[in-house]
């Protein structure tokens, strides 16, 4: 019994660091604001690099679910950002996709430039989500399924975090889903102009 005790204050303990730090994460992007990305620290790569270092990151809670994860990139296409931010950001789509997707199934990452933007997309084969849920799905705290996500291990913060961190950039994140068919998510930043984009399939 004692140890049952200590098992459920060490998850609610894990639980409740997670919120702190994305509550702290959240207020530190909200003082950035969207309008002076130059208060960034910032720095010039290619970026397939960013979506290289997260699957490199998240792979082993990957395959732990037996979810493949199947990187389709432009290695042409260039951003200027905040590494460490835009890396979190997606971090927290894949994350969602890894926890919300059913076992034996794959996840794709997409890196295109679609005109003077970059994106950089996340795709499962999980549940997807209602219509009714899309617009209010980056709102803090916001879950479509409250019990689900509780025992998922989510603070409800992640995709607040994303679009912060996309808007102190000057992008977007959005999101295209429909029931029973998995979930697209889509990080918009400024791309690095190039001499043309390429046309990447299956993205």
């Amino acid at each position: 019994r004692a140890r049952k005790f200590l098992e459920i204050v060490h998850r609610n303990t894990v639980r409740l660091s997670s919120l702190v730090e994305d509550l702290l994460s959240l207020a530190s992007l909200e003082q950035l604001g969207g309008s002076e990305p130059e208060s960034l620290e910032m720095a010039e790569l290619a970026a397939h690099e960013l979506v290289d270092a997260v699957v490199e990151l998240l792979g082993p809670a990957a395959e732990a679910k037996r979810i493949a994860l199947r990187t389709v990139a432009d290695p042409t296409v260039r951003v200027r950002v905040n590494r460490t931010l835009v890396e979190q950001a997606v971090a927290n789509l894949l994350s969602n996709a890894i926890r919300y997707s059913p076992e034996d199934t794959t996840v794709t990452l997409g890196v295109r430039a679609v005109g003077e933007e970059c994106e950089i997309s996340v795709r499962d084969e999980g549940p997807g989500i209602a219509k009714r849920h899309v617009e209010r799905i980056f709102e803090r705290f916001y879950r479509v399924d409250r019990s689900r996500s509780t025992a998922a291990g989510g603070t409800g913060l992640g995709l607040a975090i994303v679009k912060h961190i996309a808007h102190a950039h000057g992008g977007h994140v959005d999101v295209d889903s429909e029931l029973g068919a998995g979930s697209r998510f889509t990080l918009s930043l400024p791309r690095v102009p190039t001499t043309a984009a390429s046309a990447i399939p299956g993205l």
